[in-house]
């Protein structure tokens, strides 16, 4: 389960724009017309309708960790995040979630105001509130597809990543999650989240995996 992609995280640092703007010191990508559905032809993904070879820019966007909510959203409008990524000419973002999200209900069940309060983050649910208050009273898997859609109105593609099953931040050799049997990584479990992960999406054209 455990997926080491690297790739730039957009909210790790203090704020959503200031982990952006040093992301452009690293790489910058410019803009890039696609189609889709996407397809693979050997190693080489491709747009459907060009036959043209794919490129993926990814940014990385946390949505795994405690809260089940991506992160940011206590910093910057959602729109504003999403637009400042496809100006930044990112054309992919790879949004990571908990297993336990999709297959536990004291988990899926929480509204983002009550993951909120079960962490007693006051100040933190008081900004999303005043920021994007549309949110607050969304289920945290709810607030997932808020973010994948508004990224998708900007053009931009989702890898849903899978990256822990209890939601919390990782990695550690004793986390629980690190090969099949671990405390917190049941086969089985691990395939009903995937599966309601996929099916939650499959008619969204921007979730490409």
């Amino acid at each position: 389960m455990r997926n080491h992609f690297h790739s730039f995280s957009l909210l790790s640092m203090v704020s959503t724009t200031a982990f952006l703007l040093v992301s452009i010191l690293f790489v910058f990508w410019p803009p890039i017309s696609l189609s889709l559905p996407l397809s693979v032809n050997g190693r080489w993904i491709t747009d459907d309708a060009t036959g043209s070879r794919v490129k993926l820019h990814c940014a990385n966007w946390p949505g795994h960790i405690d809260t089940m909510v991506p992160e940011g959203l206590d910093k910057q409008p959602l729109d504003s995040i999403t637009s400042t990524v496809a100006a930044l000419g990112f054309n992919c973002v790879r949004l990571t979630y908990a297993i336990f999200m999709y297959t536990r209900p004291e988990y899926g069940q929480l509204t983002l105001s009550q993951s909120f309060d079960n962490l007693h983050l006051s100040d933190a649910k008081a900004a999303v509130a005043k920021l994007n208050p549309s949110l607050v009273d969304l289920k945290v898997g709810d607030v997932h597809e808020a973010v994948i859609n508004s990224l998708g109105n900007k053009s931009v593609m989702v890898i849903y990543d899978n990256h822990i099953s209890r939601p919390k931040w990782c990695c550690s050799e004793d986390d629980g999650n690190g090969f099949f049997r671990d405390a917190d990584f049941d086969p089985a479990e691990w395939l009903a989240g995937l599966n309601a992960s996929a099916t939650r999406y499959k008619d969204n054209q921007w979730v490409i995996n």
